[in-house]
């Protein structure tokens, strides 16, 4: 076997056996890592059942209880707040506002279909109409 033969088998054996290496290496890492989740995890019950467990004994003894909900409150730059207010908002609401909140709605849907009827024909572009 020649030199050449000999070095060529030996880099091919030693990458082999440092690639098999690596390989087992990460594997042990990535089962390391996953392990320490499964610990937070049980970290994260077991608080949770004490926070239970307390707001119960605090609730049982009369005390009050800080767990409040925020405020709902509308952002007027969200466009989801402003088409569709969170519920809390809505339930506070009268049936009086909550049927004029409908009315605009209507009125600006209304108002949308003319504007983009108008722009149709401006386009020469055949409107389609909406079937509810």
């Amino acid at each position: 076997m020649s030199r050449a033969a000999k070095m060529f088998l030996g880099t091919s054996v030693t990458f082999m056996g440092v690639t098999i290496w690596g390989v087992h290496w990460m594997q042990q890492r990535e089962s390391d890592n996953m392990y320490l989740g499964v610990i937070r995890d049980e970290e994260r019950v077991r608080n949770r059942e004490l926070e239970k467990a307390r707001v119960a004994a605090a609730g049982a003894a009369g005390a009050p209880v800080n767990a409040v909900q925020p405020a709902a409150v509308v952002d007027e730059d969200c466009v989801t707040c402003v088409v569709s207010p969170p519920p809390q908002l809505l339930e506070a609401q009268s049936k009086e506002q909550r049927a004029a909140e409908r009315a605009a709605r209507l009125a600006e849907y209304e108002q949308q279909k003319g504007l983009a009827a108008s722009l149709g024909k401006s386009q020469n572009k055949p409107v389609a109409e909406r079937v509810v």
